[in-house]
């Protein structure tokens, strides 16, 4: 599989493969510096050093309608306790689990999150990326619906 990514630069997300001139190139590296070059004259336009986060790899896996899962994708997930009902969660790299998973904020700094592998092979649908504002508003909402013992986290 070729790695893929995207990066989130001045609030918008570039998709390397979706450059419209077919000559032009990203190029990441170790330091997390993408390079653009365009290899019709090999002249470089360029680099930017990327903060963290801002780089989101594809994590190889599609969700149930078949669009790419990228890191930092929000992503809404069947409730294994109900199958009719969701959760609102974030593609994440788990080191010490060595894979991707998705984090459900509970807005509990004590306890951490909850979270489920890739490996169990959850339903999920992409709905967007964390750096949409539309999608903090829902991250924010699953939060508060974790923290309220009189709600329910899972939405139908």
């Amino acid at each position: 599989m070729r790695n893929k990514f995207r990066v989130w630069q001045d609030c918008k997300m570039l998709m390397p493969e979706d450059v419209t001139e077919n000559t032009f190139r990203y190029l990441l590296n170790r330091d997390g510096v993408v390079f653009g070059i365009d290899l019709k004259d090999m002249r470089w336009e360029g680099m930017i050093r990327m903060g963290p986060g801002c780089i989101m790899f594809q994590i190889g896996r599609k969700d149930m309608e078949g669009q790419e899962i990228y890191e930092g994708d929000v992503v809404r997930v069947r409730d294994w306790e109900d199958g009719r009902r969701w959760l609102i969660g974030t593609v994440e790299y788990d080191e010490e689990e060595c894979g991707y998973l998705i984090n459900f904020d509970t807005g509990d700094p004590k306890h951490g999150g909850l979270s489920i592998s890739f490996r169990a092979s959850p339903d999920c649908k992409v709905l967007g990326h964390r750096f949409e504002e539309k999608m903090q508003k829902l991250l924010r909402e699953q939060r508060e619906r974790f923290m309220d013992p009189g709600r329910e986290a899972a939405i139908e």
